[in-house]
């Protein structure tokens, strides 16, 4: 609700399921947010719907590589969602 009222809430598709564009894409976001604080959400319909395996490999890749490599941790928050978690 907040993210709507102060309207910093953005939407972003990614269309495939390509692993550098994924992780890509969801890197440039995580970034931006840094200089335009607010909440993105980092849609990916066609990544691995099936293969919930590839896709907590990305999750991780990108947890444990990608947001330590830009220093990310403490100032953006990951939360992956896939229609497999339980």
């Amino acid at each position: 609700d907040k993210p709507l009222r102060n309207k910093n809430l953005q939407v972003h598709v990614i269309r495939g399921n390509d692993d550098r564009t994924v992780a890509a894409e969801v890197l440039y976001r995580m970034l931006r947010h840094k200089e335009e604080p607010g909440t993105t959400v980092v849609v990916a319909p066609e990544y691995y719907p099936d293969d919930f395996e590839a896709y907590l490999n990305m999750v991780q890749y990108l947890e444990d590589d990608l947001m330590i490599e830009n220093d990310l941790h403490g100032v953006v928050q990951l939360a992956p969602f896939h229609p497999s978690f339980q």
